[in-house]
């Protein structure tokens, strides 16, 4: 009985979700198809969880989640 009373309801766990969404970061140590897997997942469990996350917002913020150390990454692989 106790652990039904403190389990989080769906709308918690989507709005942490959706806190874990915009602060996904990629880090130079980073495999990039595991990067992509995680993002794929979160986007995933979003929708299952009926949040809308318009096509042009998972664009941005995979970019922007990319944009720090991606660029320093890809100039040490050339």
């Amino acid at each position: 009985m106790l652990t039904t009373l403190y389990k989080p309801n769906n709308k918690l766990k989507r709005d942490r979700l959706i806190q874990v969404f915009y602060s996904l970061k990629y880090t130079i140590g980073t495999n990039l198809s595991t990067f992509n897997t995680k993002f794929n997942a979160i986007v995933a469990k979003l929708a299952k969880k009926g949040a809308k996350i318009e096509p042009i917002d998972c664009y941005n913020n995979y970019f922007r989640a990319l944009k720090k150390d991606y660029m320093s990454w890809t100039n040490q692989m050339r």
